[in-house]
């Protein structure tokens, strides 16, 4: 499972475009990943530029 860590989050946006499953999510300028929705395929972590995404266990 992945998680954004709002934090680092710039909103750029690029893992909501890299999503296939559309599991993530903008709310107040920020992206959250949504963990009903989200298939834990990875591609999200390699596009965000401030390494704000993280998988967690």
């Amino acid at each position: 499972m992945f998680e954004i860590d709002q934090a680092k989050c710039v909103n750029v946006g690029d893992c909501i475009t890299a999503c296939p499953v559309a599991a993530i999510v903008l709310k107040q300028d920020k992206a959250f990943i949504v963990a009903e929705d989200c298939t834990d395929c990875a591609a999200c972590e390699p596009v965000c530029d401030a390494k704000a995404v993280q998988r967690v266990h």
